[in-house]
């Protein structure tokens, strides 16, 4: 697998259709900003890095008993470890849209309208201050918010260094965009 896989069950086949979604729309870029691709390349970054880190899963209904938890060696679903694979899961996930398919998305700068992304926040726990559009202050904001998740020692090695592997890609993305506008 060229991106590795993680331990962990369910988190290759995200990963794998992540791929594959960046992959369609790499290979078939969209004419407009209604893509279901886009959609999916932008509602991970939107769900995972726009709100408090800990706490935007949904949280379970406490179980029945503890000892119902304690005989199936269960874990207790509200706990901030969940919210911390849950971060590791969806860092991952977008490395390969903004590695294979960056540059389309980037294209969709002041484009793509991010309503319906949104809606799946938490409006208590939103940390994006902008309007819904995929604006240049929005991509910054991700790259500043994957920057602090490559800081924070409670998530996995991979994944702090999936999120300065993004940042660096954003870069990238950004310089060459600039390099191509100056050239026309």
């Amino acid at each position: 697998m060229r991106y590795g896989i993680y331990p962990f069950e369910g988190w290759y086949t995200f990963h794998s259709s992540s791929a594959f979604c960046a992959h369609y729309l790499s290979a078939y870029p969209p004419h407009g900003p209604g893509s279901r691709e886009l959609s999916i390349a932008l509602r991970i970054p939107v769900f995972a890095l726009e709100q408090e880190p800990w706490k935007h899963g949904p949280v379970p209904l406490p179980p029945p008993s503890p000892s119902l938890l304690q005989r199936h060696n269960l874990v207790d679903g509200r706990v901030a470890t969940n919210y911390i694979l849950m971060l590791n899961t969806d860092v991952h996930a977008m490395v390969p849209f903004f590695e294979i398919a960056g540059s389309i998305i980037f294209k969709f700068v002041g484009k793509k309208d991010l309503t319906l992304a949104e809606a799946n926040k938490k409006p208590d726990l939103n940390l994006w201050k902008g309007d819904s559009s995929f604006s240049k202050e929005r991509w910054d904001f991700w790259k500043e918010r994957l920057q602090w998740i490559s800081e924070q020692n409670e998530l996995m090695e991979r994944t702090r260094d999936d999120a300065q592997k993004l940042v660096e890609i954003m870069h990238s993305i950004e310089q060459q965009t600039r390099e191509k506008n100056s050239a026309l």
